[in-house]
Order: structure tokens, then sequence, then C-alpha cells
């Protein structure tokens, strides 16, 4: 599984986005190769993907993530032959249960937020700024991070590589740049600067007092105050 684990990364990487190959790599290393990395492909059996998943019961998050990829080693490895076809030993084990996590800021919430965020620029002046426009879009965190000055228009950003496929979202009007090359965010783009953003936004989280909060949130909530201002749910 070790030597198979190396093959599947670098044969599916061209599928994958570049923070979906990192967050893969990561899974397989730390998640699946201490459990199989010493067995065979072909020896793999339902029971022992069973008891693995079983032993994660305490970390469901984390199960619920690595499962998949593993699944995908398997499928993939019958159709390489490296095991009998249609053999997946993770074929009929169900994830565990998801604990919703969706949160909607109130609009005191989102002042209070804005604040922090105010206090903080200096300090992180692009993390802040790639924030506000979550919060003011509800676009996702790769969409704002990756987004080149060629894609802003007066009050369009034209997104190329978005989860859904290219599509346009409103934005906060600005001056239309499309002679400008490059990424809006250089220091975050392409999956770098990965700890500026996290500790900007714990930090503003902590100042306005709204605890552990996911960034996803804002996308959550910007849908939100969209469906109150009468936006159609189509456009939502």
């Amino acid at each position: 599984m070790t030597a198979f684990a190396d093959e599947f990364l670098d044969r599916q990487a061209r599928h994958w986005k570049p923070r979906t190959l990192e967050s893969n790599a990561r899974i397989v290393r730390k998640d699946i190769l201490p459990a199989f990395g010493n067995l065979t492909v072909d020896a793999i059996t339902f029971e022992q993907v069973r008891d693995w998943f079983a032993a994660m019961s305490d970390r469901p998050g984390i199960a619920n993530r690595a499962m998949p990829v593993l699944s995908m080693m398997m499928r993939m490895a019958g159709l390489w032959e490296y095991r009998a076809h249609n053999s997946n030993p993770c074929r009929y084990t169900k994830r565990y249960r998801a604990t919703p996590v969706d949160r909607f800021l109130t609009a005191d919430e989102m002042a209070r937020l804005g604040s922090a965020l105010d206090a903080n620029e200096t300090r992180w002046p692009e993390a802040v700024t790639a924030i506000r426009i979550l919060a003011l879009t509800g676009c996702r965190r790769s969409e704002v991070l990756d987004l080149r000055w060629r894609n802003v228009g007066e009050d369009t950003l034209n997104l190329e590589d978005s989860k859904s496929g290219p599509r346009g979202r409103m934005s906060p009007r600005r001056p239309a740049r499309a002679s400008w090359t490059g990424f809006c965010f250089p220091q975050h783009a392409e999956c770098r600067g990965e700890w500026s953003l996290t500790n900007c936004w714990r930090t503003a989280c902590a100042d306005a007092g709204l605890g552990r909060l996911r960034l996803h949130n804002l996308r959550n909530t910007a849908a939100s105050q969209a469906v109150m201002a009468d936006k159609n749910l189509p456009q939502v």
C-alpha cells in the first residue's frame, strides 16, 4: 500500500486542484498508511476497513474525510488491476452522522467583525481584504484567494475556476482593472499564506467576541442576507 499510495497520488494529481491534492496526500500519510501501509493492496478486507473506521469513532470528522479517499484508492486499484475488479472493501461502510455546524452572523456580529478587521488591517492587510470580500460576496475561500485582476469587473467577479464551473459573482463596485495581471492576493494564492489568513481570522473573531467561527460561515451569512434582501433564489 505504501508504494501504491505514491502511484495513486501521482496519477490522480492532474484531476485535483492543488488544495485537494494537499489534503488527500495528508489523509493518506496520516490516517490511511499507518493502518494499511504494510499490507498488499489486494489483501485489504471489508473487516479490516470496518475496524479501522470504528477505531476513529472519537474523530468522526476525520474518519468521514478519510473513508472516501481510501475508497477511491481501492476503486482505482481495481481499475488498474492491483486487486479484483469491483472488490472495493469500503463499499458498505456508512459515514458517521455529521453534526450541523452552519451559523449565520447577525447584523450586530457582522458590525463587530468589521470593526475587528479594521483594527487588524495594518498587521494583515491582504488577509483582511480577502475576508471582507468573502463576507460581502459569499464566495468560497479558494475563489477569492486565487482571484486574478483580469477577473475583477466594475461590479462582478468573473470566476474562472469555481467549484460549480465558470460564473460571475456580484461584488462591491470597483474600477475595472482588466489590464492588470497576476493574483489579487499573491501572498495567499495557490495555497500560500495559510497561517497568515488563519491567524488573522481567529484574532478578528476573538476581538469581536464571536468564539470559534469558520470562514465558511461568512458564505452562509451572505446567502442569508441576500434572501432577506429579497434576492431571487436562483441568484442566491
